[in-house]
């Protein structure tokens, strides 16, 4: 069985301008804030304007997810800029493609730090990308906000300028083990882990294998793979033969498909779950129900198809600026938090905007409410984790849908708070 085309992801990209032309180039001194709502040019803030940055993935091999989420964050800019701006500006977005490549990453962000200044950026979903970024953005004290990927260098110990829109994956590991076991009857798993060649994924690898070592358990089976790679059939095979009980994922989309038909050639039917990281329509697209139905990942978002308040709005929004196709996407879904979270700390910021202005505006976020998409998102000057609950997730084939399983006050047991939250 073949799922419907309300899968699908829309891949046209291209250069993203939204909002009105520049007006004004008069820049403050000193430390760059502005002061009486004056422009600040040096910082991408005009009388009329503000630049904001976003570096993704347009074209290499985790398009796929973050394209979907570029389009989450942008429905929340177009919706803010056509409520007439922030504080009497519009936001202008000056997207770069980073191509999940790490001298593409950094040259990107030079470009948005100094040659066409932004206030502050979004993206950058690829973890290992991120990491190497994470100097430049911690002695600029550029804010990050709502990245895809968001790796423990980026939140331990605190960095002022860095604020996450996604359970790190400390939690999401707490969460994904501790309700695989419970649901098998496990205290000492035997699991098979198959993840992304990229920071992120030996961050994950180390968690799981910190965590069993503790609380029992072992790792039967360790494998990693390129994301550009078509097929996963080696290492699952691998894992297939180490007999675990439970596999688990820290994969791109495209990796989530290739280890389920993998799975399905082998005729292994072995529970899988994954990270949010690998979440999400394209691994249940890729098997028939028998075999899609092992498959269910972790997520801090509630998918669109499950009726809360906010996703009525995120339904209208995503249709009314030609997203509709993706709203069924997590990573959506994400970006679309994440835009209301950076416009929520723009208004804060007031009239008087500079990079420290929004930082301090992002800090006063408190109980953000998001209609039950996810846990109110709150940040402080010593917490910028922003979202800690997650839960799992699961499609049903018979309705079409995606389906919680359970509340996330279910599984706040389980989390530890490693990274902070």
């Amino acid at each position: 069985m073949r799922l419907t085309p309300r899968f699908g992801t829309a891949l046209t990209v291209g250069a993203l301008a939204i909002g009105v032309a520049a007006c004004g180039s008069n820049s403050s001194g000193g430390s760059g804030a502005s002061s009486g709502g004056t422009n600040n040019a040096k910082e991408g803030v005009k009388a009329n304007q503000v630049d904001y940055g976003m570096v993704y993935d347009q074209t290499g091999p985790t398009n796929v997810s973050q394209i979907p989420w570029a389009h989450g964050f942008l429905t929340q800019i177009k919706k803010a800029n056509d409520a007439g701006g922030i504080n009497g500006r519009k936001i202008n977005i000056i997207a770069a493609d980073e191509k999940a490549e790490v001298p593409t990453g950094v040259a990107a962000y030079k470009k948005l730090s100094t040659q066409t200044p932004v206030v502050g950026i979004s993206g950058y979903g690829s973890s290992s990308v991120q990491e190497a970024v994470l100097p430049l953005i911690t002695k600029d004290n550029m804010p990050l906000v709502g990245p895809q990927s968001i790796t423990k260098e980026a939140l331990v110990p605190l960095h002022k300028s860095i604020f996450a829109v996604l359970p790190p994956y400390s939690d999401q590991v707490d969460v994904l083990l501790g309700y695989e076991n419970k649901k098998l009857g496990l205290t000492a798993p035997k699991v098979g882990i198959f993840r992304i060649t990229a920071a992120s994924g030996i961050e994950v690898d180390n968690l799981i294998k910190e965590r069993l070592k503790k609380n029992g358990g072992t790792v039967v089976s360790d494998q990693e793979g390129d994301p550009a790679a078509t097929s996963a059939d080696a290492q699952v095979q691998k894992i297939v033969a180490a007999k675990p009980d439970y596999i688990i994922l820290h994969t791109s989309p495209p990796q989530t498909a290739s280890v389920m038909k993998a799975l399905q050639k082998l005729g292994a039917k072995i529970p899988v779950i994954s990270t949010f990281a690998g979440g999400g329509p394209t691994g249940y697209q890729a098997v028939p129900k028998d075999f899609g139905n092992l498959l269910e990942y972790t997520a801090g978002v509630t998918p669109s198809d499950v009726s809360v308040p906010g996703n009525a709005q995120l339904l209208a929004d995503a249709t009314k600026y030609g997203y509709a196709k993706e709203a069924t996407n997590t990573a959506f879904t994400f970006g679309y938090l994440s835009g209301m979270a950076v416009v929520q700390g723009l208004k804060n910021a007031g009239k008087t905007l500079s990079r420290a202005s929004f930082i301090k505006g992002l800090e006063q976020i408190n109980g953000l409410d998001t209609g039950g998409i996810s846990e109110p998102i709150t940040y402080g000057a010593q917490d910028h984790v922003g979202l800690s609950a997650t839960r799992p997730y699961k499609f049903n084939y018979d309705t079409g849908k995606f389906e919680a399983i359970g509340e996330y006050s279910d599984y706040n047991s389980y989390i530890t708070h490693e990274y902070g939250g």
